[in-house]
């Protein structure tokens, strides 16, 4: 039952900051600053759900959870978070999952644009957006995991968590969150969400697969 409620805790968590994007799509010109300040409130609601992953993963880590148990948790959180972001690449239901978060936000439908179904492609914003959630992703893991094997040392790992996380936060302010507000600027913001889906996507599986790969090889040597 923990290990469902933390796996849900990061697939929420990660689906509210990619969707995020997505409700501020939606923006037409004259109100993007408004939309833009509803969907800030909406992202932050993330930061909750991270907190409750994070604070179960000390948790176990304390309770000393075996290792590999830890890996297969995280590895696994992505992997599910990567598939989730999947099923709502159809059209139809990123709009319906777009709409019912704009009603919860109030936001008047006199502030929102028509939907457009036209794709482009944008290799820039794919790879940067993978660059920043695959070390998300292993920033996340590092400091449990070496926390499991090394107790004595928890704090310190957990500044390591910070650093690498901070390599993330790097890559994202300056690589893929200026893209996309030059898209919104030049209002195809809608139009490139793909790429930035599937960016957040292959990171996620990316980072899922390395953790996982990273569990079986080191963490069995140390059980």
């Amino acid at each position: 039952m923990t290990y469902a409620v933390l796996m849900l805790s990061l697939v929420i968590a990660l689906l509210i900051e990619t969707t995020s994007w997505s409700l501020r799509s939606y923006a037409k010109i004259e109100y993007r600053g408004t939309i833009i300040s509803k969907t800030n409130i909406y992202l932050y609601g993330a930061r909750l759900f991270i907190l409750i992953y994070m604070t179960g993963l000390s948790f176990l880590v304390d309770k000393r959870e075996a290792v590999f148990n830890l890996i297969m948790l995280v590895s696994f959180s992505y992997i599910l978070s990567s598939v989730i972001h999947l099923s709502i690449l159809n059209n139809n239901t990123h709009a319906k999952i777009c709409d019912i978060f704009l009603r919860v936000l109030f936001v008047d439908k006199l502030m929102i644009r028509e939907q457009n179904k036209t794709k482009e492609y944008s290799s820039s914003l794919l790879f940067n957006t993978a660059l920043s959630a695959f070390t998300f992703s292993l920033g996340m893991i590092a400091p449990y995991f070496f926390a499991s094997l090394y107790p004595d040392y928890r704090m310190t790992f957990g500044t390591i968590g910070q650093i690498i996380n901070s390599l993330g936060t790097i890559f994202l302010l300056f690589f893929v969150d200026p893209i996309l507000y030059r898209h919104m600027d030049n209002n195809r913001l809608m139009e490139n969400l793909h790429s930035y889906y599937a960016g957040r996507i292959l990171g996620f599986i990316l980072g899922g697969v390395l953790i996982l790969i990273m569990g079986l090889t080191l963490g069995n040597a140390f059980q």
